[in-house]
């Protein structure tokens, strides 16, 4: 089977399984989940657990032969996108049918969020497409200094917001599975996963064994053990959202480009159209990270719903492997957001040329070194 026919079955058979149709709820009552999968869609879903397999795959490849930067966010992008999928189809598989039930998802439900799936697997240039530029026309210094600035701060909120979210819910577990989540690099989890009572439950955990392993991936060849274990002494650190913040914010550390990006920039003295040019490149860094986590976004969601729903009680490996998809998850935030800043510091995940890369490479500053790469929770 070819790349593109792997491409094409996958999207034709998910949008049987994810129909995307609009649900819609009066103010103040709760988002109402999917209807349960029929008998004949559970036989579906449990025939596309291996498209989903197959489509990881590709991706994979997709991201390790990916030409530039531009084609590996491509394919990063179409990983989450399909992680989520992965997660919705696991909560579609243990809807609950009544009405007590249905209490348990009040705000959250991966259904209102299936059109973005589908378009991340489509499009997923749309969600990558550049910011809009500060406006300053002809006026290529105040142009670059106000994309960076905006560039620098989008990034910064954006991996607050999900690291919130993520780290709240691995907050929520037991440290001693998170812990073991973390250092379990490498682990088959689904060797683990036994024959149980249950079929439902049990395709399920396979939905959620796939969106980890989706996951894992994205965390890149030889960063994997690096970067759970700087989150897994970042969480041992966590005390409260308020620090969330301040460590999120001290790791992103974007106060110190802001000033030499000031700097820089002020004492250049060549051509107009090179400052033009760098303005654009950093408002796509921009919309690079943001699109990134619109879709991780929907990933921390449906993480969460299937672990509200008892996907984490139905199975004795199931809190392992939330845990490690939390981990993961989080990981790739905080460690993509340092790279969309400053891509030279963390060598070992190098994605694409970040904000400081780029202001050097443009206005030819010579010999600035990064500054060594402090631990998330240093």
């Amino acid at each position: 089977m070819t790349d593109e026919s792997i491409l094409d079955s996958y999207l034709h058979d998910l949008r049987q399984l994810l129909p995307a149709v609009e649900i819609t709820t009066r103010a103040g009552e709760a988002v109402r989940p999917p209807e349960p999968y029929s008998d004949e869609q559970i036989e579906a879903a449990l025939k596309f657990l291996q498209k989903s397999q197959d489509l990881e795959q590709l991706l994979w490849q997709d991201w390790l032969q990916a030409s530039d930067a531009y084609e590996r966010s491509r394919a990063e992008v179409r990983m989450l996108a399909a992680a989520a999928a992965d997660l919705a189809i696991a909560e579609r598989l243990i809807a609950p049918k009544d009405s007590a039930a249905t209490a348990v998802t009040r705000g959250a439900s991966l259904s209102s969020y299936e059109r973005l799936i589908q378009q991340a697997l489509t499009e997923p240039e749309r969600l990558l497409a550049p910011a809009p530029l500060p406006g300053y026309r002809g006026q290529g210094q105040l142009e670059l200094q106000a994309s960076t600035y905006r560039c620098l701060h989008a990034i910064q909120a954006g991996a607050i917001d999900a690291s919130l979210d993520t780290i709240t819910n691995l907050l929520a577990m037991d440290y001693a599975v998170i812990k073991e989540a973390a250092e379990a690099v490498g682990l088959d989890i689904g060797k683990w996963l036994k024959e149980q009572s249950g079929q439902v439950a049990q395709a399920a955990i396979h939905y959620v064994l796939r969106a980890n392993e989706k996951i894992r991936l994205l965390l890149g060849p030889g960063s994997e053990d690096m970067v759970r274990r700087g989150i897994s002494d970042l969480l041992a650190s966590i005390s409260g959202e308020a620090f969330i913040s301040q460590v999120v914010v001290k790791f992103l550390h974007i106060d110190t480009v802001i000033n030499e990006g000031k700097e820089w920039i002020a004492a250049y003295q060549g051509d107009e159209a090179v400052l033009l040019e760098t303005a654009k490149e950093i408002a796509a860094l921009q919309g690079s990270f943001e699109g990134r986590m619109k879709i991780a976004d929907v990933v921390v969601k449906g993480l969460a719903i299937v672990k509200a729903l008892g996907v984490a009680a139905s199975h004795p490996v199931a809190p392992l492997l939330l845990g490690g998809a939390y981990v993961g998850l989080e990981g790739y935030i905080l460690y993509s957001a340092h790279d969309h800043i400053d891509s030279d510091k963390y060598a070992f995940f190098d994605r694409v040329r970040g904000v400081r890369g780029t202001l050097i490479a443009h206005l030819q500053i010579s010999s600035s070194p990064s500054e060594p790469a402090p631990s998330p929770s240093a």
